[in-house]
């Protein structure tokens, strides 16, 4: 069970804040509106403010809750978005879903819609930088902004975002907006890819012709930092016709408007990428026209009251989504009922929540706003006064007039798991029905031929057993998704249940036969029940937790199998046992099979995910014999090697339960791995964008004149914010396909630089010339000889390398990685989400880009160069210099892009927050007069001062060096440089690495 605070700012998405409970996998969300929203904010400044109470807590039912709420019926929105698959899969098949996130603002349910949809999501769509930054930290990495972005500010925080990893799209419509962002990641060595937005009618944001979208298809494709994905064509107000026919002459203007875009595209050599656009009301539309490659449909996965009264929806999506409300003022003789719902609540753009009929009593009942906090239901005042009104604190649940902004007024997020939990409570009704009424109707029925049913037993058998087998297939609480053997698991349960409830109303020889058939169906559950244990047993990690899928085998089949025993001996059958006896038996068979089995469960799924919070998701496929058949299992293993393959665990990183368990693992002392770490990034994170709120200097130590000079000799490898290519060197592995190697030969030929590469084919080759190619460069490094030996710039991988233990092998080592062969349109997405860069082709329909492979080799050698810097000074206390925050990156440096490092090293910052003094610092700026003011380090913010600010005696010596080390000129007294070298060797930390926040 699990519950988390989430709070908004402006347009901010909902976020995380805070968790209270751990546990698993989702069964109802509750979305409530924080009305303390201004003490909350208050909280977060000062300790003196009580933290809010939440809203809805585990365990609590709906009636419980703090009222006004959202309720997301998680049964219905799942269904929507498997039936939003299958008609894709089956009508669409060549046309892509990117579901809009705005209709919910919650990275847990975009990462749920993309696990159903599966390979026919493209990615996630927002409207806001806020929400694409939040879907990002929720693990999603391939967002779409579907929205024109102009503010500076914001352009940076989306190349922020492309720097770390994730896949940024946006819209333009003019050419001013296109040069900002272009020149914006052009700075930061990424690059944004960007949709023309046409105007097709909505008469909002779009160009208005397609000689417009050619001009800035070209403007696009002659600017570096950009990429052109092609066109948005999104007309909202098409989806709210109420009737088919009118939204289907609407689109088809839409179509032909496209068309022509892409003809006027085509004739001048432009290849369009995607067409992306339509909605929940169209997108079947804008999918069978030929000219669409993706959709954008928000709402289906909810419902709205709205959409509902458009003809047809109500046969293809159910209601999931709903707003909860208490009465809190009647009056009969008006026919009122007043909310606590209002305009804060519930949004009336589009009209205003309805009141399902039945609830009345089929006495339609009408909303009127009462204000901020009220909402008004009107009922014909005959109704009223026969007692249809709604009662004083009657919890009411309404359908939102408009999603998408009923949604954002709400900011607390509660979930509950359900498996446990909602057996559990089974059993306690029952238990407590049985104590008090076991022999009463309808817990008992009494037959006409004498015979009586215990339907108490019964019923709850059919209420629990189903939950009980979907629980044992997904074992590890991994996954979410229903499998074909779990359909076969619940069709057979349920058959054995009522054969043998049967078998207990019936005499005679049909009692025997019922009973047969009964058994046959449970024997079948028990064959593919043994299957599943046998399969999880290899499956799980080794230790404690294979002891406890063998605990939970022998207490299921243990229990399981009491229940016929207790049948025939009992009053149902021979009736050797009697009545209390068998109700006695029962309990037991109940407590091991639901409780004791339940709660082995839990702790194993607990102990599953400690593993993946320590070890990560590694999995080595293994051959084993289950019950005959050879079958392939893919085991959790605690190392890497050539064999193992890991898993993605961005997903899991934002459930509540692992940060939860995280937290306690690392309060016990207890690492856990990088990936799933809130609280650090990974290397090759901080180096795509170092700068951004973390302050990092590099320990100034006795070799640091050596090693500055030998490094500030390497200076004339340039690179500029123009993108010139430095020469450098690359590993290419390939697989079994040598022709690749030519090819790539050719593609670095042409580039303005001398690129080397070096071919290797398989894993250990691949790795050993990383390893060897670093050990000789650091060698150099210390000798001066850097000019003898480029180090890597990154490795280029085929696509076949991708999934297994290379790639993070090669992270770890500090080396980035490329791989080609992305395809678009394809089903290898998730494959391409752990390496640095991916270049698209060469492949059979998939174009290869010269002028994005370009903008990669040069992201990769800025990146590289960046982490040398930061190490430069880090390691082997060879000392480079002081860096802060807020420079973009180094692609700046110097008045041309060049390294401005002096070879005596004692080049300065002209702006302070980069360089201290020691030798070969960098000079972004240049040399220049001053620089070191007499208060020296303590001028540096988020330099020297750092940790060190608070530390008098630093400070002191700080001072000290500032005064009497540096003259105008920024020469340093050699002497007192190496006294103040002595004192800060003596500081805390590593004595050949030391970090200052």
């Amino acid at each position: 069970m699990a519950c988390s605070l989430w709070l908004s700012r402006a347009s901010r998405l909902v976020r995380p804040l805070s968790v209270w409970h751990s546990g698993v996998d989702q069964l109802t969300t509750i979305v409530t509106r924080a009305r303390q929203r201004t003490h909350a904010a208050q909280t977060q400044r000062s300790m003196s403010f009580s933290a809010c109470r939440p809203p809805a807590e585990p365990g609590q039912t709906l009636d419980q809750v703090d009222t006004p709420a959202l309720q997301v019926d998680l049964n219905a929105f799942d269904e929507n978005c498997i039936r939003l698959k299958r008609i894709m899969d089956t009508e669409f098949p060549a046309v892509r879903v990117r579901p809009h996130a705005k209709a919910h603002k919650c990275p847990q349910l975009a990462q749920r819609q993309l696990g159903i949809l599966g390979s026919r999501a493209s990615g996630i769509c927002c409207q806001k930088v806020g929400e694409a930054e939040a879907l990002a930290a929720g693990g999603l990495r391939n967002i779409l902004v579907s929205n024109e972005v102009v503010s500076p500010g914001k352009l940076r925080r989306l190349v922020a975002l492309a720097a770390q990893g994730t896949r940024i799209a946006l819209c333009v419509d003019n050419s001013v907006a296109l040069a900002s962002a272009a020149g914006i990641a052009a700075e930061a060595g990424t690059s944004l890819e960007v949709l023309v937005e046409v105007n097709v009618g909505q008469e909002r944001c779009g160009v208005d012709t397609a000689e417009q979208v050619l001009q800035l298809a070209k403007q696009v494709q002659s600017s570096e930092g950009v990429s052109f994905g092609g066109i948005q064509a999104y007309q909202g107000a098409l989806q709210h016709l109420r009737h088919s026919a009118d939204r289907a002459a609407a689109v088809a203007k839409v179509v032909d408007k496209v068309k022509h875009v892409l003809g006027v595209l085509g004739a001048a050599g432009i290849q369009c990428p995607s067409v992306t656009g339509g909605g929940s009301g169209t997108f079947t539309e804008e999918a069978g026209s030929g000219v669409f490659t993706e959709v954008q449909p928000g709402s289906f996965a909810f419902g709205d009251a709205d959409y509902r009264i458009n003809e047809g929806w109500q046969s293809l999506w159910q209601q999931s989504l709903w707003l909860l409300a208490t009465v809190m003022s009647r009056n009969v003789a008006a026919g009122r009922a007043v909310l606590d719902a209002g305009l804060k609540a519930a949004s009336l753009d589009s009209g205003p929540p309805v009141l399902p009929a039945e609830a009345t009593g089929g006495v339609p009942m009408q909303f009127l706003s009462g204000g901020d906090e009220h909402g008004v239901l009107l009922m014909p005042k005959e109704a009223a006064e026969e007692g249809r009104l709604p009662n004083l604190g009657e919890l009411l649940r309404l359908i939102p007039g408009h999603v998408d902004p009923t949604m954002n007024q709400h900011d607390w997020l509660a979930t509950c798991g359900w498996e446990e939990v909602y057996v559990c409570a089974i059993e306690l009704v029952k238990s407590f029905i049985e104590a008090f009424h076991e022999h009463d109707s309808p817990a008992t029925l009494n037959f006409t031929n004498g015979n009586y049913a215990l339907w108490l037993r019964y019923g709850e058998w059919l209420l629990t057993c189903p939950v009980i087998l979907i629980h044992l297939c997904n074992i590890t609480g991994m996954h979410e998704e229903y499998s074909e053997r779990t359909m076969t698991l619940l069709v057979s349960d349920v058959g054995c249940i009522v054969w043998g409830t049967t078998a207990a109303f019936t005499k005679g020889p049909l009692k025997v036969l019922f009973f047969a058939l009964g058994c046959v169906y449970g024997a079948y559950t028990f064959y593919h029940a043994a299957q599943v244990y046998i399969e999880s047993f290899h499956m799980v990690p080794r230790g404690l937790c294979r002891q406890l899928v063998k605990a939970m085998a022998w207490v299921y089949f243990t229990s399981w199998v009491m229940f016929p025993f207790l049948f025939i001996a009992g009053p149902e059958g021979f009736g050797v046992i009697s009545i209390a006896g068998s109700v006695i038996g029962h309990t037991i068979a109940d407590l091991l099979s639901k409780n004791t089995w339940g709660f082995i469960g839990h702790y194993l799924r607990y102990k599953i995910h400690e593993h993946i919070l320590i070890h990560g998701d590694i999995r080595k496929k293994v051959h084993h014999t289950v019950l005959g058949k050879d079958e392939v299992i893919e085991e959790m293993v605690d190392e890497e090697d050539e064999e193992t393959e890991r898993h993605p665990t961005a997903g899991l990183a934002n459930r509540e339960s692992f940060i939860m368990m995280r937290d306690n693992l690392q309060k016990k002392g207890i690492s856990v791995r990088a990936s799933l770490d809130g609280s650090s990034a990974r290397f090759d994170g901080n180096m795509a964008n170092p700068y951004g709120n973390s302050n990092f200097a590099g320990v100034v130590g006795p070799n640091g004149g050596n090693y500055g000079n030998n490094f500030a000799n390497n200076v004339n490898r340039k690179a500029d914010n123009n993108g010139r290519l430095m020469d450098g060197r690359i590993v290419l592995g390939f697989a079994a396909n040598e022709s690749m190697v030519q090819f790539w030969q050719q593609q670095f030929s042409a580039l303005p630089a001398h690129i080397e590469i070096l071919p290797y084919k398989g894993l250990d080759a691949i790795m050993e010339a990383v390893v060897d190619n670093q050990a000789q460069y650091q060698a150099a490094v210390r000798s001066g000889q850097l000019t003898a030996v480029r180090p890597i710039d990154f490795v280029l991988l085929d696509p076949k390398y991708l999934g297994g233990s290379l790639v993070p092998k090669l992270q770890q080592m500090g080396v980035r990685v490329v791989a080609w062969g992305f395809d678009a349109m394809g089903g290898n997405r998730e494959l391409f989400t752990s390496v640095d860069a991916y270049i698209e082709g060469p492949s059979f329909g998939s174009l290869f880009n010269v002028d994005k492979f370009k903008q990669i080799v040069y992201k990769m050698q800025q990146a590289r160069q960046q982490a040398e810097m930061i190490t430069a000074g880090g390691q082997q206390g060879q000392g480079q210099g002081m860096m802060m925050g807020n420079t973009t990156n180094f692609n700046n440096m110097g008045n041309d892009g060049n390294f401005n490092a002096q070879n005596n090293g004692y080049g300065m910052n002209a702006n302070g927050p980069m360089s201290f003094p020691t030798s070969g610092s960098v000079t972004p700026n240049g040399m220049r007069s001053g620089q070191m003011t007499p208060n020296g380090m303590n001028q540096y913010n988020g330099g020297m001062g750092g940790d060190y600010q608070n530390n008098m005696n630093t400070a002191r010596q700080s001072s000290l060096y500032g005064n009497q080390g540096l003259d105008a000129q920024g020469t340093a007294n050699s002497d007192m440089m190496s006294n103040l070298m002595s004192q800060l060797s003596g500081m805390p930390g590593s004595p050949n690495q030391r970090q200052f926040r």
